[in-house]
């Protein structure tokens, strides 16, 4: 089992929650699975969540790693996250900039759109990278704080697949 977490050498460590990959080999076989998890005692649910003052959103800035795959190959993912909470629904929005592959945008709502491709045209969507938002995706985030109603840190994860395509993701960002 080899297991690496998400946020290593980043500037500002998860406390109460990690995300990243693991990899099991047996003999001749391996397998690779992302993950997300934290602290039951630290978790704290999104309708629980208090906002300071006149604070609208707030702004949780990470990583994120994952993997797209083909009918053939896969390609490893790894880039900045950007997590908008919204104060009065407390929907979320994840940004996800990964320099080899989409600029990806996820909401809460499981809508998902990708911009800007780089990278190997094996693992191009066919009509999902176009920008514009399209249904179908999952999308979970957890939240996990000091405090019951303050949230100083968040995990989740993403998927969504076209055709012979498929994304998984996982993230970990800190309370700007």
């Amino acid at each position: 089992l080899t297991y690496s977490s998400g946020m290593a050498g980043w500037t500002q460590p998860l406390l109460y929650s990690d995300f990243g990959k693991y990899t099991i080999t047996d003999g001749t076989t391996t397998s690779a699975h992302l993950f997300y998890a934290g602290y039951d005692d630290k978790k704290i649910e999104p309708s629980n969540i208090e906002f300071d003052g006149a604070e609208t959103t707030a702004v949780f800035k990470g990583r994120a790693v994952g993997t797209v795959e083909n009918a053939t190959a896969s390609q490893d993912l790894n880039g900045r996250a950007e997590l908008m909470l919204n104060k009065s629904d407390k929907s979320g929005q994840l940004k996800a900039f990964f320099d080899n592959w989409y600029d990806v945008t996820v909401t809460s709502d499981n809508t998902i759109s990708f911009d800007n491709f780089q990278g190997d045209a094996a693992y191009k969507f066919a009509t999902s990278g176009d920008g514009a938002a399209h249904s179908g995706a999952t999308f979970n985030v957890e939240y996990y704080g000091m405090h019951e109603k303050q949230p100083t840190e968040a995990v989740g994860g993403a998927q969504y697949s076209e055709g012979n395509i498929e994304m998984d993701m996982v993230f970990g960002v800190k309370k700007q």
